[in-house]
């Protein structure tokens, strides 16, 4: 009757940790976010180091150099921040921006 239980109760443990475990989600740490990030060098260089992300985003004057490109990253970046190394470019809209 005791190894009964214990097989009762292994069986048990056993089908609640695979039931829980069919109903969590795929981890979304994968998943790309595209970002705006300003340009402000006032030139055509297209370099990921150029760009810095900004929360609030200034402006474009018209002009042929890039004013802001939106880049395609798994992270979230930070006030300040360069592209992430592997983001991939999106768009870049032209300008010069005014902000700092």
């Amino acid at each position: 009757m005791r190894n009964f239980k214990q097989v009762a109760l292994g069986l048990i443990a056993g089908a609640l940790a695979i039931g829980f475990s069919a109903f969590t989600n795929p981890s979304s740490n994968n998943r790309l976010t595209t970002y705006t990030f300003a340009h402000p060098a006032k030139s055509t260089s297209n370099n990921r180091t150029d760009f810095v992300y900004r929360s609030n985003l200034a402006g474009c004057s018209s002009s042929a150099n890039i004013c802001t490109g939106d880049w395609s990253q798994t992270a979230a970046p930070a006030e300040g921040a360069n592209p992430a190394i592997n983001a991939t470019p999106v768009t870049v809209n032209s300008g010069n921006y005014t902000g700092m």
